[in-house]
């Protein structure tokens, strides 16, 4: 798949994605992922390919900062979306 293809496709599910996602992964891999990189509070976070900012926002209360980037305008406007609905303020997406 060319990546137009796939930023388009990405674009076409953004909002079913939180869904989608569930077949993949779900609120462990965020606990696995802060338990191994041992997020403290203190570090600004990088997340490539954040989608809808599933893991991101599960990671901005232990995080100073998270950035969170996405090739997809589609789920860009998802996870903006869902930080403001969370209040989740530490976040900027790209």
């Amino acid at each position: 798949m060319e990546a137009a293809q796939v930023k388009a496709f990405f674009d076409d599910v953004a909002s079913d994605w939180d869904t989608m996602r569930l077949s993949y992964y779900d609120e462990r891999v965020i606990e696995q992922l802060a338990e191994r990189t041992e997020v403290d509070g203190t570090q600004t976070v990088v997340e490539v390919g954040t989608g809808t900012g599933f893991v991101a926002a599960g990671l901005a209360s232990r995080a100073a900062r998270v950035l969170a980037i996405d090739n997809s305008p589609g789920m860009l406007d998802v996870a903006r979306a869902n930080f403001d609905r969370l209040g989740i303020e530490n976040v900027e997406l790209s």
